[in-house]
């Protein structure tokens, strides 16, 4: 499960949840989950659109007794409706794109920051620039044009104090980045760990309901596309800590499992052209 199941090995995650924790790990009982650990990872979650929300009605002619699975299937129902809703997903089939809008608004916030400690690394930065002018200045001083050597001592002077105020900028905009990197790694974590919830209650659903596969007017996936998701996401977080060739190729081989319009709008906007640059390198 990847990213997914670091989540579920967490401590931190561990204290939030600890009902939660157990149930991804197998644990018995009878949680509203149940046991999901050992049928998550070889089972693809095929659903009717609507029917898991909504339940399967019984015929007016049958008795309608409320049976222990009735019971269990609304309080998944209503705990599925709570999950979806704290992720920003009307249905199911918003699970996965609730994941990647929290990923590219994550990529575009992180970025931000990136951008700025990326120009004193490449010298673009508004201090290096001016420096730049000012030793173009004092290379330029003869005996001649400064006999006394007052302007190049000005010009010294100038040049040791934009080089503070860029070490200073550069230390800022280095912590500005760190800040928020944890703040949407954060927020981020919280979605995909959410999820990574409502899979684990639609799975739950799907066995409760039983669904007939000749009755299966859409299905969808989506056990499968929310662990791409996870799989993409460890392996950018991974590529973005260490930009080596090899975590680059993961990175590109786990982006062309997942197929959706909004990885690929994040992808060939934050990343694509980073990850070719360290493929390309020498």
């Amino acid at each position: 499960m990847g990213y997914y199941t670091e989540i579920s090995k967490s401590s931190k995650y561990r204290a939030e949840d600890t009902a939660l924790y157990n149930r991804m790990n197998g644990v018995s009982g009878h949680t509203a989950l149940g046991v999901i650990g050992s049928q998550l990872a070889p089972q693809l979650l095929q659903l009717t659109i609507g029917k898991i929300l909504s339940g399967t009605e019984k015929a007016d002619s049958e008795e309608k007794t409320v049976t222990p699975e009735d019971q269990q299937r609304e309080a998944l129902q209503e705990q599925l409706k709570s999950v979806l809703k704290e992720i920003g997903a009307e249905d199911e089939k918003g699970i996965s794109k609730a994941v990647e809008e929290a990923q590219s608004e994550h990529d575009k916030n992180i970025k931000a920051k990136q951008d700025i400690v990326d120009t004193f690394t490449n010298g673009t930065d508004q201090y290096t620039t001016q420096i730049t002018a000012l030793q173009t200045q004092l290379n330029g001083l003869t005996a001649e044009n400064d006999p006394d050597g007052s302007q190049k001592r000005k010009i010294e002077g100038q040049i040791q104090d934009l080089e503070k105020k860029r070490d200073k900028a550069l230390q800022q905009a280095q912590k500005d980045l760190q800040e928020v990197t944890q703040k949407e790694d954060k927020k981020l974590n919280n979605i995909v760990f959410k999820a990574e919830e409502a899979k684990a209650i639609l799975v739950q659903l799907q066995n409760l309901n039983a669904i007939d596969e000749a009755d299966k007017e859409t299905s969808y996936d989506a056990a499968q596309e929310v662990t791409d998701m996870a799989n993409f996401n460890q392996a950018r977080e991974k590529f973005l800590k260490n930009k080596t060739k090899e975590n680059a190729q993961a990175l590109k081989e786990a982006y062309e499992e997942v197929d959706n319009k909004t990885t690929k709008a994040a992808w060939d906007k934050f990343l694509k052209a980073e990850v070719e640059k360290v493929l390309n390198a020498e």
